[in-house]
Order: C-alpha cells, then structure tokens, then sequence
C-alpha cells in the first residue's frame, strides 16, 4: 500500500492510498502506524526526497524491532526539518 507524507502543525500525516489518514507527532510513532496499515518502508513518499529517504530508515528500523536505530533515525529526520 501507498502513502503521502507530510508534515504541518507539529504532526506528521499519512494519506494511504486506500484513503485512510494515519497521523501522529512522532515519526517513529507514525512509521509502525504505517506499517500496522501494510505500509512497506519504500512505500511512503514525501514531496522532499532528503525526509522521504530518512524517513524510509526510520520504516525500516521499526519494522526490524530496532528503537534505538528508529530514534537515530528520527533524530536525524528532525535536524533536516529545522
């Protein structure tokens, strides 16, 4: 399944391509919503491909069970953002 991604207000989005809307305020948070909805890690798309690319490491930590490279990951994300 296909996501959007984006990022307003303090909260992350996803608009699956069944037409569901996941959202959170964490990306780590949002990546397992995702993959609970069978969302696959090169599956979620951002409109800026530097976020899309750490955002997928941030997927496929989650699914392998790695927190702490997840919360890497999200570190990571959140410097690009600012």
């Amino acid at each position: 399944m296909k996501a959007t991604l984006d990022f307003k207000q303090g909260v992350f989005t996803a608009l699956l391509s069944s037409g569901e809307k996941l959202s959170h305020g964490e990306p780590v948070e949002l990546a397992q919503l995702l993959l609970d909805a069978g969302v696959e890690p090169g599956d979620a798309k951002w409109s800026i491909w530097t976020l899309e690319n750490k955002f997928e490491d941030i997927m496929k930590a989650v699914a392998k069970g790695d927190r702490t490279w997840a919360r890497l990951a999200q570190h990571e994300l959140w410097r690009r953002m600012s």
